[in-house]
C-alpha cells in the first residue's frame, strides 16, 4: 500500500483492519485478507488530518487521535484533537464541533493514546506543554458527544505535576471501574 508509515492499527468485530498514519493523515481499511476495503472511503483510504492513536467504540465509529493547530504566525497553538468517523469512513460532524473534540491546553508532542472507558467516554492520555522543559501529564474525557466531559476534574482535564519540569505521559488505559491508568516518565 503506498501510503506513509502506520501509527496504530485495530481490528473490527468483521476482522476488517484499520490503520492511522501520523505523516500524511490516511485512515485506512483492509479485509481481513489484507486487501484495500473499497467500501471504506476512497478505496480503502480516508484523509483523517493526523492520527498516531485510534479507537474503536462500542458500535463501529473509529476515534482518531491527533492534532488541530490554530492562529497564525507567532500566536500558534497545537492541541490534540479527536476526531470521529463512521464505520465506512465518513466523518461524524456531530462529535464535538463538526467532527472534532479539541484538548484544553496547547501541545507540541505527538505522543498519546485515545480509549473508550467501561462506560463510553473517550479517554485521551498525553501530556501538556509548550516547552522541553516545562511539561505535564495530561488525561482528558470526552462525553461519547464530542464535548468536555465536566465532571471529570471539574473541566474535562486533569494534569499531573510530579514537581518536576519535565513529566511527558505516554499512554493511557482506562480500568473497568472507570479509573485511568497513565504511564510516562519524568525528570526531577
Amino acid at each position: 500500500i503506498n501510503v506513509s508509515s502506520a501509527s496504530a492499527v485495530a481490528v473490527q468485530p468483521d476482522q476488517k483492519i484499520v490503520v492511522t498514519s501520523a505523516s500524511f493523515g490516511e485512515l485506512i481499511r483492509l479485509n481481513a485478507n489484507g486487501t484495500l476495503d473499497p467500501t471504506f472511503g476512497s478505496g480503502g483510504i480516508v484523509s483523517s488530518g493526523n492520527g498516531w492513536d485510534l479507537a474503536l467504540d462500542g458500535v463501529g465509529r473509529i476515534l482518531v487521535l491527533g492534532m488541530t493547530t490554530t492562529g497564525r504566525g507567532n500566536q500558534v497553538s497545537t492541541y490534540y484533537s479527536v476526531r470521529r468517523f463512521f464505520a465506512d469512513g465518513a466523518s461524524d460532524l456531530s462529535f464535538g464541533t463538526n467532527g472534532v473534540a479539541v484538548t484544553s491546553f496547547p501541545n507540541r508532542y505527538r505522543l498519546g493514546t485515545v480509549r473508550i472507558d467501561p462506560f463510553g467516554n473517550i479517554v485521551v492520555g498525553t501530556s501538556t506543554g509548550t516547552t522541553d522543559t516545562t511539561t505535564d501529564f495530561a488525561v482528558y474525557r470526552f462525553n461519547t458527544n464530542g464535548a468536555k466531559d465536566t465532571s471529570f476534574s471539574g473541566d474535562g482535564a486533569a494534569l499531573i505535576d510530579f514537581g518536576g519540569g519535565r513529566d511527558i505521559g505516554y499512554s493511557a488505559i482506562a480500568q473497568w471501574d472507570g479509573k485511568i491508568v497513565v504511564v510516562g516518565s519524568t525528570a526531577i
